[in-house]
């Protein structure tokens, strides 16, 4: 019909024709935007191919592990010429698209078996004949030092112009693999998925310790022409894809002082009850350093209580007084009793015009970002909601410890209301599978010396991880644990054992932890100055 197709119509017309196991790529592709540039076909190509290969790698993972028949094997590269081939003899290259390890260089194999049959298919379909395997030894340079390494299993393809590190061959060792332009990405995941550039920034001003990143990967996820922007986080997309533009302005200067103004919102009903009962959350930040402090309720009725204790942790912290507390017009801000101890307290009560929530809009965006992180977190490992408090815990945890627009450039609320740099080595990513080691005072000789469990945050009272242990249905503190980050640990409990959590989890200290005497805490509530409060 004479009519011409434009690149971005045939992109479009490829993604509407996908199988439905293809919808989150979609998803998270619609969410970037800037369709002339983002969908082209070429693009959508490369998206596709890398989702098809990370789907037969899980796929792969998850089945029996078993030899492969001598045509199975896969490379998306394809042959080359001697010329290329001299010039490629000393380089490795990282392959997440080849399931098995690659070498045109018969030199290298200190064993080696001949192989009558067999053959590798590449990207453009042909195929190339695979002359045998074995052992291959070489170095390997590790941060500027030589290792020695040795590959088994590894294919002689004499017709092949590059040395191949099969990503899939390394996981299915046990070996976790992220390439260099993802480096950030994993920082992100352990940050409640808090913006990339961000942490980025931190890094490379120094703003928080205990990250080692090299200095070229930093600066390429802070610069957004690098290309990072394409990198998508499904869970981000999940979790932020109704996320309203927040103004960069503030309308009023910043309080001078810690708690010269705390602003407080209530969030709730949530859908699912905690597993402590919780189906609120009730957020205090102080005006001065941003730091926030956020309590889950059962009922709105308790919102009186939580400032109290707020107040005395917050004064007790800073010995200073709370000189005004904005909030919204809520009955739970307005019973006779909340007002009479405002009064004598001397404490200001600020509250907002009738259906205007942006004059209280610090409380507002602390409580729509948190929610966010929490969304983020639980849908990147695939987390219970009815762990929703625990998840919160951790985006209060993290969120206090990192750079936010409302703050002088390279400053985190820790800075200013902790007087000190946060260290955020310790960091892990939520729902991540992890063993914690059992005290030995408790074992006998032939005891495993280790449970295994699920990451669900920090303790707050004592430097530590807070797990859960489906098996014995338990939240355990212990400091002394082994993370397996590339893992859900969710999907080892089976879904009824997650579905009869009640209000009444036992809380198991270990590690030295024993010595905590104050009453068991309620482990919804989240203190993150340091101290948890007492449980009801």
């Amino acid at each position: 019909m004479s009519v011409e197709i434009d690149d971005k119509e045939i992109a479009i017309a490829v993604l509407n024709g996908l199988p439905p196991r293809f919808d989150n790529l979609i998803v998270a592709l619609d969410a970037l935007g800037n369709e002339d540039k983002v969908f082209g076909l070429e693009f959508v190509k490369s998206r596709l191919l890398q989702e098809e290969q990370r789907e037969s790698m899980k796929t792969a993972s998850a089945s029996t592990p078993h030899a492969p028949a001598l045509s199975d094997f896969t490379c998306l590269l394809s042959t080359s010429t001697p010329e290329k081939r001299a010039a490629n003899a000393r380089s490795w290259l990282v392959d997440s698209g080849c399931s098995a390890h690659i070498t045109f260089d018969r030199s290298l194999f200190v064993t080696y078996e001949q192989m009558q049959s067999g053959s590798v298919e590449m990207g453009t379909k042909a195929r190339a004949n695979v002359a045998g395997r074995g052992e291959v030894e070489f170095m390997l340079n590790v941060n500027g030092s030589p290792h020695s390494c040795k590959l088994s299993s590894v294919l002689h393809v004499p017709d092949f112009g590059y040395s191949l590190l099969s990503v899939s061959q390394m996981v299915s060792k046990g070996m976790q693999v992220s390439f260099e332009n993802d480096k950030c990405i994993m920082l992100h995941e352990r940050m409640a998925h808090v913006n990339v550039q961000g942490i980025a920034s931190m890094i490379h001003n120094n703003v928080v310790s205990g990250i080692n990143v090299r200095q070229s990967d930093v600066i390429s996820a802070m610069n957004p022409k690098s290309g990072n922007h394409l990198l998508i986080c499904p869970a981000c997309v999940f979790g932020k894809a109704t996320r309203s533009v927040i103004p960069k302005q503030r309308s009023s200067s910043r309080a001078q002082n810690c708690l010269d103004l705390v602003h407080s919102d209530v969030c709730g009903p949530l859908e699912v009850q905690s597993i402590g009962g919780s189906r609120y959350f009730i957020t205090f930040v102080d005006d001065h350093s941003n730091w926030v402090v956020v309590y889950t309720m059962r009922n709105k009725s308790e919102a009186f209580a939580k400032y109290k204790l707020y107040e005395k942790l917050a004064q007790t912290h800073t010995g200073r007084k709370v000189k005004v507390l904005r909030t919204d017009r809520g009955g739970e801000y307005l019973s006779t009793e909340f007002k009479s101890h405002l009064d004598l307290n001397g404490t200001q009560h600020q509250l907002t015009t009738a259906y205007t929530p942006e004059q209280n809009g610090v409380a507002e965006r602390i409580n729509r970002t948190l929610i966010d992180l929490v969304r983020s977190m639980l849908s990147h490992k695939q987390v219970s909601k009815r762990f929703w408090a625990e998840a919160l815990a951790t985006s209060v945890y993290i969120r206090n410890r990192v750079t936010t627009p409302a703050l002088p450039v390279n400053t985190t609320p820790h800075h200013i209301w902790m007087n000190s740099t946060p260290n955020v080595g310790h960091w892990r990513v939520l729902g991540s599978k992890c063993w914690y080691t059992l005290p030995k005072s408790e074992l006998r000789k032939l005891d495993l010396r280790a449970r295994e469990a699920i990451f669900l945050g920090y303790s707050q009272c004592s430097k530590a991880y807070k797990l859960w242990d489906g098996e014995l249905n338990k939240i355990v503190v212990s400091r002394g644990v082994k993370f397996d980050e590339s893992t859900c640990g969710m999907h080892d409990i089976p879904a009824h054992e997650s579905d009869s959590i009640n209000s009444n989890v036992d809380v198991v200290l270990l590690d030295g932890d024993n010595g905590y005497t104050a009453d068991t805490p309620n482990t919804d509530e989240v203190g993150s100055c340091g101290i948890t409060p007492n449980g009801n």
